[in-house]
């Protein structure tokens, strides 16, 4: 009875070392996810800032061309002609500021997405720090085991008892590694949102020809 009990034991605490490893490397793929992620948000802000400077420098020159235009007044007969073709850059502009204002609508979208990512990245850590106690309870009882193991005096309750401690640490590591799959299933989320926002990006400064800011994006 006693040779089968020391058996399961060793049984036990082989899977357990096994489930430790595995919580410890999902851990290392989540803190890695999390810092690309970031290093992403950042470089498309600041390209989006890059991209409306530009925008603001090209409405300041159609701004001095029309003040050009209402000093030469009717002093040149090409006013008419240039008036004509100042008519048409206003409207063009007037649709390239339509565009800016949509964008600058699905950027603060993306602010707003970004601050529930940042309160699920909160509770993420929370979750890791939960497991990461967890992976300390289980390397102190997987300690606590092996020297029932070597007393060899084990009582047969003791090892049901540590059978059932070990079947709740394992719903509750099963319990947490489910709250982090729906976390990283709602960053997948996030990403997918924010490529569709870059996309539109694109298609609004493709629309009117103009090219995207050098290295914007990328």
């Amino acid at each position: 009875m006693v040779s089968d009990e020391l058996k399961r034991n060793t049984q036990t605490i082989v899977y357990i070392q096994k489930q430790k490893d595995d919580l410890k490397q999902l851990l290392g793929h989540l803190d890695a996810g999390r810092e690309k992620e970031e290093y992403i948000i950042r470089s498309t802000f600041e390209e989006m800032k890059r991209g409306r400077k530009e925008l603001e420098f090209l409405v300041e020159r159609i701004n001095a061309q029309k003040r050009l235009i209402d000093e030469l007044g009717s002093l040149n007969p090409m006013v008419v002609l240039a008036m004509e073709v100042y008519n048409k850059l206003t409207h063009q502009f007037d649709n390239l500021k339509k565009h800016v204002e949509f964008i600058e609508e699905r950027m603060e979208s993306l602010r707003r997405s970004l601050d529930i990512s940042a309160q699920k990245d909160r509770e993420l850590n929370e979750n890791i720090d939960k497991i990461s106690r967890k992976i300390y309870d289980l390397e102190k009882f997987q300690t606590e085991c092996e020297a029932n193991i070597k007393s060899l005096g084990i009582e047969h309750t003791k090892i049901e008892d540590m059978r059932l401690s070990l079947k709740n640490f394992k719903s509750r590591c099963e319990s947490l590694l489910e709250t982090i799959k729906m976390n990283i299933e709602f960053k997948d989320e996030m990403l997918n949102t924010q490529q569709e926002i870059i996309n539109d990006i694109k298609k609004a400064y493709s629309k009117y020809g103009k090219d995207l800011p050098k290295g914007l994006l990328n």
